[in-house]
């Protein structure tokens, strides 16, 4: 008797670590021509002009279901920037630039966190950027937040990410920028 029972707890456990297998999406942009410097608090994207978020597509398998955020890689031209440090912020709502949503700023422009976004941002992950030497084509940041980042989806599968400079840096024009995150 003792035997089927613990039969049954494993058989339910491999079942839980094979359903919450981990997986990697990512999202990429590349900076306006605009080499104007940032300085901490600075909007981080691809457009001078009406903000479009990084958009992390298919991070859960239904709309309106959860997963966690266990990692973050981000990776820039080395022209772009080196040892530079950035934040992204993971924001659950899919109308981020309507009346009920979150009102981001164009490239370069300071973002102002507001209390009626609450329900909005997961969380955030920082990263400070470094190059392997006066050679290296690409800086690059690997973290690992001290705890997870929980969200939960909204009318869609995606989630997506504003990226801002938690230090001054001068950009080179058309940087690229590529941000994969660890979902569980």
């Amino acid at each position: 008797m003792k035997r089927a029972g613990f039969l049954v707890i494993a058989v339910l456990l491999i079942a839980g670590i094979a359903s919450g297998q981990a997986r990697k999406v990512s999202a990429s942009m590349v900076r306006p021509a605009a080499v104007d410097a940032y300085t901490a608090g600075d909007v981080v994207n691809d457009s001078s002009g009406t903000f479009r978020p990084m958009k992390f597509s298919n991070v859960v398998a239904f709309a309106g279901t959860s997963g966690r955020i266990v990692n973050g890689f981000l990776s820039m031209d080395s022209i772009n920037v080196a040892n530079g440090t950035f934040r992204l912020y993971v924001v659950n709502d899919t109308t981020l630039t309507d009346t009920t949503g979150i009102q981001i700023p164009a490239d370069n422009a300071a973002l102002t966190l507001l209390t009626a976004w609450r329900n909005n941002i997961a969380g955030y992950i920082d990263f400070t950027l470094v190059t392997a030497g006066a050679g290296s084509t690409m800086a690059i940041a690997f973290t690992t937040p001290t705890q997870p980042i929980y969200f939960q989806t909204g009318r869609s599968t995606n989630i997506y990410g504003i990226l801002t400079a938690t230090g001054a840096y001068v950009p080179a024009r058309y940087g690229n920028v590529k941000v994969v995150l660890t979902i569980e």
